[in-house]
C-alpha cells in the first residue's frame, strides 16, 4: 500500500482536509481519478473536476475537488513572482464564489491545488493550517511527479 495514500485516507478518517499540492501536468487528476478514487472505494466519495462543478453535497463521505485556487499564499506569490496584482479583480471574484462553495461542505475533503516551486509547496506545508472556507484541520501534502502511479495501481490492485 503506498504510503501517500495511507496517509490521505488516515486524514479523512480523521476529520481532516487534505491539500494534494503538485506542479502543473505531474498526474494530480490522474491521481485523483484512477489512483484515489478507487482506493476509497469502500466509502462514499464525489469527485468534482473544478469548483464550479461543485452541486450536490449530500450523502458522501468524502470529498476530491481538483483544481481548487486558493487565495492564503497571494501575497507570498506576488512577493516571488514580482507580479502585481497576482490575479485578476474578476479571478479574485470567482476564487471568491468557489470558496463560498466550499465552505457549504460538511464533510472532509482532498482539494487538488497546483503550485510549480518546490518554495511554494513549502510555504503552503508550513503554513496552511485551515481552509479559507472552514475551520476544519487540513494537511498539505505533494504529489511529486517522481511518484510511480503505475507501480501505485498495481500495488492497489494486488
Amino acid at each position: 500500500m503506498n504510503k501517500l495514500l495511507l496517509q490521505i485516507k488516515k486524514l479523512l478518517e480523521n476529520d481532516s482536509d487534505v491539500f494534494l499540492v503538485g506542479k502543473t501536468n505531474t498526474g494530480k487528476t490522474y491521481f485523483a481519478r484512477s489512483v484515489l478514487l478507487k482506493f476509497l472505494k469502500e466509502k462514499r466519495v464525489a469527485y468534482f473536476s473544478n469548483c464550479d462543478k461543485l452541486t450536490k453535497r449530500d450523502n458522501y463521505d468524502y470529498f476530491i475537488i481538483d483544481e481548487v485556487e486558493i487565495l492564503f499564499d497571494k501575497d507570498f506569490l506576488e512577493n516571488i513572482h514580482k507580479e502585481k496584482p497576482y490575479c485578476s479583480s474578476w479571478y479574485l471574484k470567482k476564487v471568491k464564489k468557489w470558496h463560498k462553495k466550499l465552505s457549504l461542505l460538511e464533510k472532509p475533503a482532498v482539494y487538488i491545488v497546483t503550485r510549480n516551486t518546490k518554495r511554494e509547496f513549502e510555504f503552503l506545508s508550513s503554513s496552511l493550517k485551515t481552509p479559507e472556507w472552514n475551520n476544519r484541520k487540513a494537511k498539505v501534502l505533494c504529489l511529486d511527479k517522481n511518484i510511480k502511479l503505475k507501480k501505485i495501481i498495481n500495488d492497489q490492485l494486488s
